[in-house]
């Protein structure tokens, strides 16, 4: 029999007098039993409105009857075929206005506490259900993903079901994130965060390193060492890309490029006792006037004289740049510690003209056994674009790497 409360059950809650001596979590959640009978509240609508309004689309009503049944089990793994952290999503997910928004029930009453249900699922999953998930076999690529909340974290576990091994992450403040969830969510997908990226200090703020001003340079560096603290956690390597800045009227080249010596230095020994390497990447005139070709970047990696300060090479930006592609990665490989794949479109591997076996052979010649990740166009999706390079580069990596290693 349906619960037809018009009201939904109460959520427990912290008393106001303990909660303001902690810092935890003012709603406490539901006990199994408030669980089952606040699902008891669903009316299995046959058009499923409450699902039209969830933006992954949940089968909303389909985990909501498990619960009522008393299988939580079987209620989380219809939550994940289409959410990746119901625990984040059952907590902050603005329901009011999506899925429960919807909800035949709210009415002439209040809508069924899908958001609560949807937290109870994830909360006795990872409380009671203690097997890893089966990984489906590597494809050999890793990939970028900008962004290290939520909606980053879903992607990277959508892509680890692709077979992808590992990832790159792009974050402006890592010190709004729980550190032990982003690992976490990682290593339980199989996925091994490679680099953490600091292009969005240049590309949302505006900061650089040789900015005229000194107070931009100082937070440009402040921010670039939270992102080694946070590559740290992870056991990855950070990037440098436009935060390097440029050349200006109001600086002489060669004042530009002391200011970046010195930044590069202050980062590199930051990083080295936490054991990062820094990758700077060579990118194209349309993007910074400074440190374009591979010679400029090899040449800056001398001058700055740090072990762990060494080169990327973007294939994408190489094409535009290099007179010879494949010369220029014979040339450079021993700068390089960290290559992204893009076709001279930027869309994923396959799409224009760039011959990838090729390539990826010539990384192999000169010994490069590190990551490859694309760095790519999300077209004609997101999920369109990481299969579409995973189906093209697999067979080359197979073939140039050997079964073991792709």
């Amino acid at each position: 029999m349906p619960n037809m409360d018009p009201k939904k059950c109460p959520m427990p809650s912290q008393e106001p007098n303990v909660r303001n001596k902690n810092f935890k979590e003012v709603a406490l959640g539901y006990t199994e039993e408030m669980a089952v009978n606040e699902a008891k509240r669903c009316l299995q609508c046959k058009n499923h409105p409450c699902r039209s309004g969830c933006p992954v689309e949940i089968d909303i009503p389909g985990f909501i009857k498990h619960v009522a049944e008393g299988d939580f089990e079987a209620a989380y793994h219809v939550i994940a075929q289409s959410s990746a952290l119901p625990a984040v999503c059952g907590r902050v997910c603005p329901q009011e206005h999506q899925c429960e928004g919807k909800c035949v029930r709210g009415i002439k009453g209040e809508a069924v506490g899908i958001g609560r249900l949807e937290r109870f699922v994830a909360d006795w999953y990872r409380n009671n259900v203690h097997t890893k998930p089966t990984a489906p076999a590597p494809n050999g690529h890793k990939v970028a993903v900008i962004g290290a909340g939520p909606s980053g974290l879903t992607v990277a576990g959508d892509l680890a079901k692709l077979g992808y091994k590992g990832v790159e992450l792009m974050t402006l403040n890592p010190s709004e994130l729980d550190w032990e969830f982003v690992k976490c969510e990682a290593e339980k997908n199989g996925l091994k965060v490679v680099l953490v990226c600091t292009g969005e200090i240049f590309g949302q703020l505006g900061l650089s390193y040789t900015n005229p001003d000194p107070e931009n340079r100082k937070e440009a560096i402040r921010r670039s060492k939270e992102i080694i603290d946070f590559a740290a956690y992870l056991g990855a390597n950070i990037n440098i890309g436009r935060v390097r800045g440029q050349y200006c009227k109001e600086l002489t080249r060669e004042q530009t490029e002391e200011l970046a010596i010195a930044a590069f230095r202050e980062l590199a020994d930051y990083a080295a006792p936490k054991n990062v390497q820094i990758a700077l990447e060579t990118v194209t005139i349309m993007q910074t006037n400074f440190i374009n070709t591979c010679a400029e970047g090899a040449d800056m990696v001398d001058r700055v004289d740090r072990p762990n300060f060494r080169l990327m090479l973007d294939v994408f930006h190489l094409n535009l740049e290099e007179k010879d592609l494949f010369e220029a990665i014979r040339r450079y490989s021993s700068y390089n510690i960290h290559v992204h794949l893009a076709d001279n479109n930027r869309r994923y591997p396959g799409q224009c003209g760039l011959d990838f076996e090729k390539i990826i052979s010539t990384f192999r010649e000169c010994g490069y056994d590190g990551a490859f990740t694309t760095e790519i166009f999300q077209l004609p999706s997101m999920e369109g674009a990481a299969k579409g390079a995973a189906e093209y580069l697999i067979p080359i990596m197979k073939k140039v790497y050997g079964q073991e290693e792709a």
